[in-house]
């Protein structure tokens, strides 16, 4: 009877060890490392899905006097505009922040970064971008557009989104390293979408009409 009471003692002690080592330690540690690569492949289904939503970028007539600049550099910066808001895609859904600056500078960065510490898991779609340039440097180094699109965005708990139609005033600058940076961005307009069901998801958001 003892022996057995011993052995219930000892087999009770060792799944409480066990129990423990789950729970703390390395296997913590894996089971965080599991949750993030999980998220960075859900991530990147993301941001392939927002690639197609930003693969057409339209430039539309200028709003300057000034010199407009060459089609290949026009193309540069819807280029790197485009590469920022995925950047910013990835950064709202995994909350990771660390390549914001490659994309972002100044008060840009800041709002960036402000609005990926809002919450992990946040899913934007954008879609119908037309641009207009407003402003090009003779040097070559700076460019101001506006941008206006429509937009829908999920936080990780929300079934039905926030959308709207918005226009924002963007001012990039080239770095000495060769990129292009958002420096700038304002909203000068924000006006309420209402998305029928069946179109409010993540898939299907990008069908509803935009119309200014």
């Amino acid at each position: 009877m003892k022996s057995r009471i011993l052995v219930a003692l000892m087999l009770t002690g060792l799944l409480t060890v066990l129990g423990g080592m789950l729970l703390t330690g390395p296997w913590v540690h894996l089971q965080e490392r599991l949750q993030e690569a999980a998220l960075r492949t859900e991530a990147q289904a993301v941001i392939q899905a927002r690639s197609l939503d930003l693969s057409n970028l339209n430039w539309t007539p200028d709003r300057t006097q000034y010199v407009p600049p060459a089609e290949s550099r026009r193309d540069e910066l819807a280029d790197a505009y485009k590469k920022a808001l995925l950047e910013l895609s990835y950064a709202l859904f995994t909350g990771d922040t660390s390549g914001l600056t490659t994309y972002f500078a100044q008060a840009a960065l800041d709002d960036a970064i402000r609005a990926a510490a809002s919450g992990n898991q946040q899913r934007f779609v954008t879609w119908n971008h037309r641009l207009a340039l407003h402003f090009y440097a003779p040097q070559g180094n700076i460019a101001a557009f506006a941008d206006s699109y429509c937009y829908a965005q999920w936080a990780a708990a929300t079934l039905r989104p926030m959308s709207g139609r918005r226009s924002v005033d963007v001012v990039m600058r080239l770095g000495e390293d060769g990129q292009w940076r958002v420096h700038q961005w304002r909203v000068t307009l924000d006006v309420a979408l209402a998305l029928r069901r069946g179109l409010d998801n993540p898939e299907s958001a990008r069908l509803w009409p935009c119309r200014s």
